[in-house]
């Protein structure tokens, strides 16, 4: 029975290391969500089906039906359009068709994105009356008799017209271009980039690093764990067999003086018969 339980120990210690040991793997795969085409790989991941080791915090994705989404704190769910891993850049659709208020309501020091083109201060006016030409306001910030402008912090504005924010965004709006995507890209840095770039940047393989090392510090203890528990089952074996043997070899002295005990008082009842050996053998066959 005590064998039994420990090969029944062993079997599960050994499939547990297995799995420990297929976990360390650091290859990311690269997956899709359903049907869309666009490859999610390290840093980012979707969530539910990425392993652990691939989760690099705020680059987590998940998929709506055939969109790949992005949520970031705060702020309401983005389409992921397209990511270019050599280029590092994030390419995002607005699914309400108004980048501005992103630009407006986005606080990016949350998020490990910078906006990939380069950003210049521009205030937000609401104006309660519409101002002539060249003032474009921006229609999907604009309802109720109040008109939104983005203007440069330096211009004069009309009385009319309150500050409401001043932030660094990429572009002014401008009627000509798309209000769903227009602006929205963005680029990131990991930290192990960071310390590489005077040395000439980073590859993608030294900032698989961060997620790893992560993977490798919540692992390292049950994997210990395990080592442990197998060191200490192999001991216990070790002496299990050790006392198995020690007992066979008790055993077998035992014997062994039973018989030869035995041997003393067949001479003491049959003394004659023990001095000739062939009445011995004649007895033993009658």
């Amino acid at each position: 029975m005590k064998n039994i339980f420990i090969l029944i120990f062993l079997f599960l210690f050994f499939s547990s290391l297995s799995s420990c040991i297929e976990a360390l793997d650091p290859n990311c795969q690269s997956l899709t969500c359903n049907e869309s085409e666009l490859q999610i790989k390290f840093p980012f991941s979707i969530t539910g089906l990425h392993p652990i080791q691939c989760i690099q915090p705020g680059f987590e994705l998940f998929c709506k039906k055939n969109s790949t989404i992005i949520s970031f704190p705060s702020f309401r769910n983005l389409l992921v359009k397209s990511i270019a891993y050599g280029a590092r850049k994030l390419d995002l659709l607005d699914p309400k068709s108004c980048v501005h208020e992103v630009f407006l309501n986005l606080d990016i020091s949350l998020l490990p994105f910078e906006y990939y083109y380069v950003t210049k201060n521009y205030t937000y006016w609401n104006c309660s009356a519409m101002l002539p030409s060249p003032f474009n306001q921006v229609p999907c910030l604009s309802r109720g008799g109040y008109y939104v402008y983005v203007m440069e912090p330096s211009l004069a504005m009309p009385a009319s017209c309150v500050p409401l924010k001043t932030l660094p965004i990429p572009f002014s709006y401008t009627p000509y271009a798309s209000d769903n995507s227009f602006g929205l890209q963005f680029t990131w840095e990991l930290p192990k980039c960071r310390e590489s770039e005077g040395k000439g940047g980073c590859s993608h393989l030294q900032s698989q690093t961060g997620a790893e090392e992560r993977f490798m510090n919540q692992i390292s203890y049950k994997v210990f764990g395990f080592g442990f528990v197998g060191v200490l089952a192999v001991a216990l074996i070790g002496i299990k067999v050790y006392q198995y043997k020690a007992m066979d070899k008790h055993k077998e002295k035992e014997n062994q003086l039973e018989t030869e005990d035995l041997l003393g008082n067949f001479k003491i009842l049959n003394p004659a018969k023990c001095s000739d050996p062939e009445s011995i053998e004649r007895e033993a066959f009658m």
